[in-house]
């Protein structure tokens, strides 16, 4: 029987921390989709239903933290894990529990420890 991989939408505005975090992610065995923006990641809800969304907070345009606040009551989004990934967590601590964020995993975390917390998502 084939193994599945789990795939998760990494978001974030930045070309070279989304790279990092593909690289990462895939290395691990996880399946990666891309999204450089809230609108793109509107656009591959729309056609795939990622086990986690990795979600950068600080975008141009519509940021994380409006694009979680639109999409949360919105039945493709039930469920869905969303893990945080900034620079700026303890800007956002309160919010990001009311939005039941499951992690924050911060940019500058070790590439061991980035991975496991993805997992620890995942498996919790």
């Amino acid at each position: 029987m084939p193994k599945f991989s789990l795939a998760v939408m990494v978001v974030d505005d930045s070309r070279d921390h989304r790279a990092i975090a593909a690289s990462l992610l895939t290395n691990a065995g996880f399946s990666v989709v891309e999204a450089d923006s809230a609108g793109v990641a509107d656009s591959v809800l729309t056609e795939l239903r990622p086990d986690l969304v990795l979600l950068d907070l600080s975008m141009p345009e519509r940021d994380g933290l409006e694009w979680l606040t639109e999409k949360r009551g919105q039945s493709a989004m039930a469920g869905l894990r969303v893990v945080a990934y900034t620079s700026f967590a303890d800007m956002y601590r309160s919010e990001l529990r009311q939005l039941q964020v499951s992690d924050v995993i911060d940019k500058s975390a070790p590439p061991s420890t980035f991975v496991a917390q993805v997992r620890a998502v995942l498996d919790g």
